[in-house]
Formats: C-alpha cells, structure tokens, sequence
C-alpha cells in the first residue's frame, strides 16, 4: 500500500506498507544452582522473508537473539 502526502510544492512524504512471513527458531536451558536459584541460557534465530522494497536500511530483517535468565524458585 503506498500513500503519498504533499504540502506544497517541494515538499512531501510517503508511506509504504508492507508484510513479510517469519518465524522464530531455538532452544534454552534452565540449571538449579541451588534449591532456592536457577539460571537459564537460550538462543534462538528470528528467520524473516525478504521484503520488496526497503524498509528502513534493510530488506531483510532476519537475526540472531541470545538471553541469559535468573530466577527464584518458591
């Protein structure tokens, strides 16, 4: 969907919607340090299809994402 704004005659902005399919792949890790604590690792990859014009600087925003959790257990 475009949709194209002007006001006057040198200035103006436009507006591109667009959708891409994604999903997300990973796997974590929780340990009991103790009774009480647990920490926790997981990794994963956002995986997105190509977009058909840029958004932004990119016309894939596919990535990497790493997390590390601690936690108390009741």
């Amino acid at each position: 969907m475009h949709q194209n704004v002007y006001a006057g005659t040198g200035t103006g902005t436009q507006a591109i919607s667009e959708a891409a399919l994604g999903s997300y792949f990973g796997a974590g890790i929780d340990l009991n340090i103790s009774r009480l604590f647990l920490i926790g690792i997981r990794g994963g990859y956002f995986l997105v299809s190509d977009f058909k014009q840029k958004v932004g600087q990119e016309v894939n925003y596919s990535s990497p994402e790493f997390s590390f959790s601690f936690g108390i257990s009741f």
